[in-house]
């Protein structure tokens, strides 16, 4: 592989963004002690947009986050 096809697979900037998002979105998450409503808040987001983030950024499939789960030790529903 060359020099320059090496230095495009690290500057995949739709890959980095994902992961700052996702990182971005993890401290939100912590900071409201899992309150997805509060995190939203937050982050300037609606509730609508943070469950498609957490849905796309896959907190689901990484146990951070799932909608059905209401006693899981970080998520707390928000009434």
């Amino acid at each position: 592989m060359s020099d320059k096809s090496q230095q495009c697979l690290t500057l995949n900037l739709q890959a980095r963004l994902d992961a700052c998002k996702r990182q971005v979105m993890q401290e939100a998450l912590d900071a409201c002690h899992g309150n997805v409503s509060q995190a939203a808040v937050c982050l300037g987001i609606s509730r609508a947009k943070i469950y498609r983030l957490l849905e796309a950024y896959a907190f689901i499939h990484d146990h951070h986050w799932h909608p059905a789960d209401e006693a899981s030790p970080n998520v707390t529903q928000a009434s």
